[in-house]
């Protein structure tokens, strides 16, 4: 962190793979906690509309619908501006919405 800074974009991404990493060794509440940071770091320095900030947010809703049982309101605004973004056929776009299908699935959601 020392050659790119604590608010380096890279840096930020590095995190988010640590989330992912903990989220993956079921450790949910560490990983939660740091997407919630990258998130917020990722929207101060790129923006909230950044297509990186936004996959970061589809990622922190996909801990969200493993620990609380419950993304579709954060998952909903993530594809709403992916689809502005990005375009309907984006890989993040069709990703985030295949999650948010998941999502409504799961909570017999239409």
């Amino acid at each position: 962190m020392r050659l790119l800074g604590d608010e380096h974009r890279h840096t930020w991404g590095a995190r988010s793979h640590l989330a992912i990493a903990y989220q993956r060794q079921g450790r949910l509440d560490v990983s939660i906690t740091l997407h919630e940071k990258v998130g917020i770091g990722m929207k101060r320095t790129l923006g909230s509309q950044h297509f990186r900030t936004l996959r970061v947010m589809s990622r922190l809703a996909a801990a969200y619908r493993e620990w609380f049982g419950d993304s579709i309101n954060l998952l909903e605004s993530v594809v709403k501006e992916q689809r502005r973004i990005n375009g309907e056929k984006h890989l993040d776009t069709v990703l985030s919405v295949r999650k948010l299908e998941l999502a409504y699935h799961e909570q017999s959601k239409p």
